[in-house]
């Protein structure tokens, strides 16, 4: 069983701060040795990893999507299976991977050590576990800060959309993939790695971080309160087209859009358009539920 565990907390976090000496003291009485980053430590998750990896037998971050995302070339780098403990906002490479939300239940997990390896997507080189979008979703990115995560939770995502939908205008989207192009009029335009974005969003009832494809949605040009009435069918996913969806299945793309728009990656803003997709495939070893 492997022991000595590095261990990142982003302490900025929504959960950070609060549980950051909780969830070292719940490693330590699973039985680990820990390295972990100091809290008044200057280093970035990446250069943490990439300076202290050596002897280390497994890494666990503990944070949100956002810091798992920055962290991926340096994961994928030092090669070490990787314990996550879900203390950001949204949490869906957790959900994704189904890992319990609790802060107890996934150190049981990392103890447990059984792992999978799971794909990572790449937007114009750019990593991301979850979703890459374009359009309404990183506009409502835009309206939601730090504090506005802390005080609401997962709700603050609801309200950030809805103030999105004021400002929001409709793209031109050409798609490519291996079949061929599709020409897309879009206020959404998502390409997923994971199944689950935004908070809980699901990309597609058929989606696995470990299939090699993308899954992608386009949503048409609506009205705000069609928006509004399909966001429970939105959260649950779908599989087919039609409605106002557009859905397809790719291992890889590209994208381009009228006018250049944005790119975001896991909730951060990484790239724009014209942006090419690829998978790395099985790329990273992550401790997940039996």
């Amino acid at each position: 069983m492997r022991r000595h565990a590095l261990v990142f907390v982003n302490r900025g976090s929504r959960q950070g701060e609060e549980q950051a000496e909780r969830a070292l003291g719940l490693l330590r009485e699973a039985g680990f040795s820990l390295e972990a980053c100091p809290a008044e430590s200057k280093h970035s998750a990446p250069d943490f990893l990439r300076e202290h990896a050596r002897g280390a037998d497994l890494v666990v971050l503990g944070g949100g999507d956002g810091t798992l995302n920055r962290a991926a070339d340096a994961l994928v780098e030092i090669g070490l299976p990787l314990g996550i403990l879900p203390l950001g906002t949204g949490n869906d490479l957790a959900r994704t991977l189904g890992l319990p939300l609790d802060l107890a239940g996934a150190v049981a997990v990392i103890r447990a050590g059984r792992t999978e390896r799971v794909d990572i997507g790449r937007v114009n080189g750019k990593p991301f576990f979850n979703a890459a979008t374009i359009g309404l979703s990183v506009e409502a990115g835009r309206c939601l800060d730090g504090a506005l995560k802390k005080r609401l939770g997962p709700a603050a995502y609801v309200r950030t959309i809805i103030e999105a939908l004021r400002r929001n205008r409709s793209f031109l989207a050409e798609i490519g993939h291996p079949g061929g192009k599709v020409r897309r009029r879009s206020i959404q335009l998502t390409i997923g790695n994971g199944r689950h974005h935004g908070a809980g969003m699901t990309v597609s009832e058929a989606a696995a971080i470990d299939d090699h494809q993308f899954d992608v949605y386009s949503l048409d040009p609506q009205p705000w309160w069609w928006l509004l009435r399909h966001l429970p069918e939105l959260r649950r996913g779908g599989s087919s087209n039609g409605g106002g969806i557009w859905r397809a299945q790719a291992p890889s793309l590209t994208v381009r859009t009228r006018p250049v728009l944005p790119v975001s990656t896991d909730g951060d803003l990484t790239t724009s358009t014209p942006a090419e997709f690829t998978i790395d495939p099985s790329a990273l070893e992550i401790f997940v539920p039996g």
